[in-house]
């Protein structure tokens, strides 16, 4: 799972989301800002998570209604066959407006050859701070978000056992689908993404 956050935020909805898969998925997740400070630690494991991995997730705060622009350079300096034919899901976190930032997600991945299959945007209080990243600032934060990225996770974790055991692929959706068999480990077709308040149930392909 590999995230982009600044003031821990998003950091925080990843940790929830891989709170409901790590009882049958080994989780990995990197943050792209300790990257981006030449912690050559986390770059490696970027790398070689990204090469291990049969899931894939992408989580980004939003920045002037679309993803941090870092994020998408970095994605796209990455081997390209630890992408392919990987399905991958997508987050986001905003303060109210997250734009076109998870249709930009989506495409940075299928330009790579992964499959974008489900996408969720949780509010996320603002919680700007002089470390860089942050702590999560929990006290701002509603009970309800938190849940809403709980039960995302929740219908992640059905659809990858979906895939695990050879059904189809899309959440709520029985008209496609792809098998991918063994153990998955989750590292957090161009298609307009669904409505805001569809996003727990619909997906991307």
């Amino acid at each position: 799972m590999l995230t982009f956050s600044l003031t821990g935020n998003t950091a925080h909805v990843a940790q929830v989301i891989a709170s409901k898969l790590e009882p049958t998925h080994q989780v990995t997740h990197v943050n792209l800002v300790h990257c981006l400070q030449g912690k050559d630690v986390e770059i490696r494991q970027m790398h070689d998570s990204l090469a291990a991995c049969d899931v894939i997730g992408l989580g980004s705060l939003v920045w002037a209604a679309l993803p941090a622009p870092k994020m998408g350079d970095m994605i796209r300096k990455c081997d390209t066959a630890s992408f392919q034919g990987k399905p991958a899901f997508i987050f986001s976190t905003d303060g109210g407006h997250a734009g076109d930032t998870r249709n930009v997600m989506a495409e940075w991945l299928a330009e790579k050859g992964a499959i974008p299959v489900a996408q969720f945007g949780c509010y996320a209080p603002s919680n700007w701070s002089p470390g860089v990243p942050a702590k999560p600032n929990v006290d701002r934060w509603g009970t309800e978000d938190i849940e809403k990225a709980a039960h995302f996770g929740e219908e992640l974790l059905a659809l990858l056992a979906r895939y695990q055991s050879g059904g189809r692929a899309n959440v709520g959706d029985d008209d496609e689908g792809a098998n991918h068999g063994g153990h998955h480990r989750t590292h957090h077709h161009r298609r307009k993404l669904p409505k805001q308040e569809d996003l727990l149930s619909s997906p991307l392909i």
